[in-house]
């Protein structure tokens, strides 16, 4: 009998579910191949009906290097082939050159809105001028 979580966990938002990964039990470890910069949420044997992953749990945590989590909870009992939900949160990541690339249309945009701005004051001027 397979483990089914409550609606509420996975109706938020941003949560997805991970269909590319490879667990290996012996290591205590999960490698995830969806997204480069991810937040796991929460990480269930199936087959087992065991929660192996879950942040808020202090022996069900882990170390995250890039894409890759060794769990502090003892996995070498289970098999690599198990069935695992898992739940992650896919994280934005933005480079310098995005940064820079976004803060010159910034300034772009800025630059025009000064020019209209300019030009409304101008015709305002004239406006009273003229009365």
């Amino acid at each position: 009998m397979a483990f089914v979580p409550q609606a509420p966990i996975l109706n938020t938002a941003s949560s997805k579910l991970a269909t590319k990964f490879s667990f290996d039990a012996a290591l205590q470890r999960l490698t995830v191949n969806e997204e480069y910069f991810f937040e796991l949420l929460f990480v269930i044997n199936t087959t087992d009906n065991i929660i192996i992953y879950n942040p808020s749990v202090t022996s069900k945590g882990g170390t995250k290097d890039q894409n890759r989590t060794v769990f502090t909870f003892d996995t070498t009992s289970m098999n690599d082939a198990d069935d695992l939900l898992i739940v992650y949160e896919p994280k934005l990541f933005v480079t310098e050159q995005r940064t820079e690339t976004f803060l010159q249309q910034l300034v772009c945009q800025m630059k025009i809105m000064n020019v209209h701005l300019s030009l409304m004051t101008d015709a305002c001027i004239r406006e009273q001028d003229i009365t």
